[in-house]
């Protein structure tokens, strides 16, 4: 398991996020990305549900969920029932992580459980605004408002509030993106040296 793990902090430390990263007026049309197994456990179907109330409030949200897994029928089911195919898609399994993180405003996670969240890292280091659920392993990288955004597990309206701070303060997202970069710097090069 340790290899793998040096594996992908290495590719992680190796790739060049900031030549890559996309500006955006993200006014009306957020773009949110998530990386990992589509599972009850990373809970993707609450992700797709806060693009759903986004619209609502006159947003014009995009979210791409890069992985595969067991839920994919079921979240494939909900998104056509719910009209949002032009709103979320199901990338499936890919290797060019950074582009996906490139191209995206924020990225966004709502599991339900968390070993270390490599794919948070991963995030965090190409100076992503990070919203996450306030759950154990994301509690230990993100410090609320400083290098990322915390809001409770499973609560729409704590994560909708926290969008909506966050979207309207450039300063403010500014501050998350480089803090984050160099929280997740900082920690990756300390696992490496362990």
């Amino acid at each position: 398991m340790r290899k793998k793990v040096i594996l992908i902090c290495s590719k992680c430390l190796s790739r060049n996020y900031s030549s890559s990263r996309k500006k955006y007026d993200v006014k009306n049309n957020p773009k949110f990305s998530f990386i990992g197994e589509l599972s009850a456990r990373k809970n993707q179907l609450f992700l797709i549900k806060f693009v759903e109330e986004l619209k609502k409030f006159g947003f014009e949200p995009t979210l791409n969920l890069i992985g595969w897994g067991i839920q994919k029928k079921k979240l494939e089911k909900y998104i056509k029932k719910h009209n949002l195919e032009e709103s979320v898609k199901l990338i499936g399994y890919d290797t060019e992580i950074e582009t996906h993180l490139a191209e995206s405003d924020y990225y966004v996670c709502a599991s339900k459980i968390e070993g270390l969240p490599f794919n948070i890292l991963e995030a965090m280091f190409a100076g992503s605004v990070v919203f996450s659920s306030d759950i154990k392993g994301t509690v230990d990288l993100i410090d609320d408002l400083e290098n990322g955004v915390l809001f409770k597990l499973n609560d729409m309206d704590d994560l909708i509030n926290k969008f909506r701070l966050v979207k309207n303060n450039i300063t403010l997202q500014n501050k998350l993106r480089k803090n984050a970069a160099v929280t997740a710097k900082k920690y990756l090069k300390e696992f490496l040296l362990k």
